[in-house]
């Protein structure tokens, strides 16, 4: 059960650090964010499915 929890705070934390990069993005170059976010999200569609 330990191996299963540290998993899911694995997850949870990365989770949180992909907002935390998000807001960075779009506050280091708002025009380009949302093209940037768009190739992300799909380079990493099925990490991104898995959560």
């Amino acid at each position: 059960m330990l191996c299963i929890s540290n998993l899911v705070s694995f997850f949870e934390l990365a989770d949180y650090m992909l907002y935390v990069y998000i807001a960075i993005l779009f506050l280091l170059n708002q025009s380009n964010t949302e093209h940037l976010l768009r190739d992300y999200f799909i380079e990493n569609k099925v990490i991104l499915g898995f959560f």
